[in-house]
């Protein structure tokens, strides 16, 4: 479907939609037209309409990228908020609330080894973990904004992988695909709309017709319907007049049995056939963008997650200094890191 990809590209999706040419007997040939117009142009608008939706919908979530746009203001806030706890730029003051913390916490780890029998040297590791941790994390080591670091650091990674793996086709039923392109959203009208748009013009979903009079299949030249890229990327659409003529030279004359694709003839012959087909198409494009919106609005809540738990980590710090609470730190860890892989984990998941 890769071809697909650059016809979308610039492309008003409602000019997808089943073309028929008058042939033979003009009155008995314009009524077909008609019937062509409302049992399945009507219901193709229809699937346009909701694969319009969808697809806008998915290309504003597939562009929202909260933590690259606030990273640098949260976690500037972040460290605002640990320096008015520690009462300085760098290091603690003595009249800070992480001094009496640590304060207290020196007469507390010299009471358990007076009495430990064994703990001690946990505890100590975990609150040097924390020092660690909370000078690191707000650049206070070397000058460096350790914490950016990291999370910079997991989110380039998830982003290399999906970058690798983003031609990768998603099974999302029996013998169904969905081609991750460079834009989720031009796959899914690929694989709704155009398909639809091919079949209803082909009979067949490769875009190639059978030709009635060579018994060859010849492929629908989109070009001469719908348009043509021209050298400088931008979709040109094709005139009226070369449609007119290109689809006369296929489907004119089948009441002689002389056009070459009957698909695009003004016959009864495939009309419930396309018909029962754009219904089909109307209930899978609803069945592949709702897990995809779900997804990216999952997506979306992570980052915004990310974002919470990079200003309220100054707190989980302090927190942390507490005895048996130290998994609160942790598991503030979890949540940033796996928010920011969650997008990669989810394409891996939903290609294995």
């Amino acid at each position: 479907m890769q071809e697909a990809f650059e016809k979308l590209k610039g492309m008003d999706i409602f000019s997808l939609k089943s073309y028929t040419v008058q042939t033979g007997f003009l009155d008995i040939s314009g009524i077909w037209v008609m019937f062509n117009e409302i049992f399945v142009n009507f219901p193709f608008f229809l699937l346009n309409l909701i694969v319009g939706f969808f697809s806008l919908m998915i290309r504003i979530l597939e562009n929202v990228r909260l933590y690259d746009t606030y990273k640098q203001y949260v976690f500037n806030g972040a460290q605002s908020i640990w320096r008015g706890f520690t009462g300085a730029t760098s290091g603690v003051a003595q009249s800070s609330l992480v001094f009496l913390i640590l304060l207290c916490l020196a007469f507390y780890l010299f009471y358990q080894f007076l009495i430990s029998k064994g703990n001690f040297s946990q505890r100590l590791l975990h609150v040097l973990l924390v020092l660690f941790l909370g000078f690191g994390w707000f650049g206070t080591v070397a000058g460096t904004s350790g914490g950016l670091y990291l999370l910079n650091t997991v989110d380039n990674v998830a982003s290399t992988t999906i970058h690798h793996i983003s031609n990768v086709s998603v099974s999302y039923g029996k013998n169904q695909s969905l081609k991750i392109g460079s834009s989720v959203a031009d796959s899914y009208i690929a694989e709704t709309s155009y398909k639809a748009y091919l079949f209803v013009n082909t009979g067949q979903e490769n875009g190639k017709y059978k030709d009635r009079q060579t018994g060859e299949k010849k492929p629908f030249d989109d070009s001469k319907v719908l348009g043509s890229l021209d050298r400088s990327g931008k979709f040109k659409v094709v005139s009226n007049d070369t449609r007119k003529t290109y689809l006369d030279d296929i489907g004119n004359d089948a009441d002689s049995d002389k056009e070459h694709n009957r698909w695009v003839s003004a016959i009864p012959d495939y009309i419930p056939v396309k018909f029962f087909y754009i219904l089909f198409k109307i209930v899978e494009a609803i069945v592949i963008a709702i897990p995809i919106v779900l997804i990216q609005l999952l997506n979306v809540l992570a980052q915004a997650l990310v974002l919470i738990m990079i200003l309220l980590f100054p707190i989980a710090l302090l927190v942390s200094f507490i005895p048996k609470m130290q998994d609160i730190l942790f598991g503030i860890f979890k949540v940033m890191f796996g928010g920011l892989a969650f997008p990669a984990i989810v394409l891996v998941r939903s290609i294995s």
